[in-house]
C-alpha cells in the first residue's frame, strides 16, 4: 500500500528529529562542560584547547595581554592550552616568543595552584572539626588518605587521623609562586622550544624510574642509567607534577622551610624568596639559582605572583 506524501514527510521529520536531538544535546553538554570548568577538585580537560598554528592567533586565543598585568590588571581569563604552540620553535622575534610562552604557562600555573588551595581549604575545615572534638567522616577519610602517600607523610591506615597528620600535610601541600614556576619552565624547556616540551609536554625536565609513569628514554642517556623523562598528555599535568615534586621531595625541604618562614612573618610567597633553596634541582647548583633569579628579575616575573584567574576570590600570594 502506498504511503501519502504527507505521511512520508512526517516520518522523515521524526527520523531527522531523532537523529539531531541527541547530537544537539551532546554538543550542548560538551559546551557546558567546557564553560563550567572554572572550579572543582579535579582539572576538567574539556576546557583545554589545542593551540592555533601561528603566534598571532595563539595570542588572540588566550584573551589577555601581559602588559595589562604589569599595569595592575591582575585577573586573567581561564584560557588553558593542552600543548605548547608549535610556532614557538620557529618564532624569529625573541620578545614575541618569550611572551607567548609566558602567556601559555601562566593560566596553567595559576590553575595548578588553585587546585592546591582548594585542597588546603578542605584540610582547614577538617582540622577545625578535629579541634572541636569531632571525627572525620568516612568520605573525608577516603579523600585525605591518598594525600598522605602523594605527599609522603607518614600515616598508618589503622590509626586515627589527628591534627598532627593534617599539619604535616598542610606544610607540604602549598602553592609555588608563578614567578618561580615560569623561570624553571623557561630554563628546563628552552622557553618551550625543547624536543621534550614540544612533543611530550615535559616542561620541567623531571626524571622517573617508575614503570607506571609515562616517559621517554633520552637519546643521550649514559650507559648504566635507567631513568626516563616524564611525559604528559596535558601541559597542566606537567605543572601539577612539578609542584608535587617541590612539595614532597626531601631535596626541597629548604624551599618548604622558606615558605613557612615567609608566612610566619606575613610576607608574600615569591620566586626570589624561594629560589635560593633550589640549588639541588640542577647539577649547576648555585649557578642554577643565579640563573633563576636573573630570569625572574630581567623578565619582571614577580608581577605574576599577584595574578589570579577570573571567577576566583583566591589571591595566591597571600593564601593562609
Amino acid at each position: 500500500m502506498k504511503q501519502s506524501s504527507a505521511t512520508t514527510g512526517l516520518i522523515s521529520f521524526y527520523l531527522i528529529l531523532s537523529l539531531s536531538v541527541p547530537a544537539v544535546l551532546s554538543l550542548w553538554l560538551l559546551s557546558n562542560a567546557r564553560m563550567t570548568a572554572i572550579k572543582g577538585d579535579e582539572p576538567n580537560y574539556l576546557s583545554h584547547q589545542l593551540p592555533a598554528e601561528d603566534s598571532a592567533s595563539v595570542n588572540s586565543q588566550l584573551h589577555y595581554k601581559l602588559e595589562d598585568i604589569h599595569k595592575g590588571k591582575l585577573v586573567i581569563p581561564r584560557s588553558f592550552l593542552s600543548t605548547l604552540p608549535k610556532s614557538l620553535k620557529n618564532e624569529p622575534n625573541v620578545r614575541v616568543k618569550k611572551d607567548l610562552f609566558v602567556k601559555t604557562m601562566l593560566p596553567l600555573i595559576l590553575r595548578a595552584n588553585e587546585l592546591i588551595v582548594e585542597d588546603r581549604m578542605k584540610l582547614i575545615a577538617m582540622d577545625k572539626k578535629l579541634h572541636k572534638g569531632g571525627k572525620l567522616s568516612k568520605r573525608e577519610i577516603r579523600w585525605i588518605t591518598p594525600l598522605f602517600k602523594k605527599y609522603r607523610v607518614k600515616y598508618k591506615p589503622t590509626k586515627d587521623i589527628t591534627h598532627l597528620h593534617i599539619e604535616s600535610l598542610f606544610i607540604k601541600m602549598d602553592i609555588i609562586p608563578p614567578s618561580l614556576a615560569l623561570a624553571q619552565a623557561a630554563i628546563e624547556s628552552g622557553w618551550g622550544t625543547s624536543y621534550f616540551s614540544q612533543n611530550y609536554q615535559a616542561l620541567f625536565g623531571q626524571w622517573t624510574w617508575n614503570a607506571k609513569d609515562k616517559g621517554v628514554v633520552p637519546a643521550n642517556r649514559p650507559d648504566g642509567m635507567t631513568h626516563r623523562i616524564r611525559a604528559f598528555d596535558f601541559l597542566l599535568d606537567s605543572v601539577i607534577s612539578y609542584m608535587t615534586n617541590l612539595n614532597r621531595h626531601n631535596a626541597y625541604q629548604g624551599l618548604r622551610d622558606r615558605r613557612i618562614e615567609l608566612k610566619k612573618h606575613s610576607l608574600p610567597i615569591t620566586g626570589p624568596g624561594l629560589a635560593p633553596a633550589l640549588e639541588k634541582y640542577s647539577e649547576k647548583g648555585e649557578r642554577y639559582v643565579t640563573d633563576l633569579l636573573n630570569i625572574i628579575s630581567y623578565n619582571k616575573f614577580t608581577k605574576y605572583d599577584l595574578a589570579r584567574l577570573e571567577n576566583s576570590d583566591i589571591k595566591m600570594a597571600s593564601i593562609e
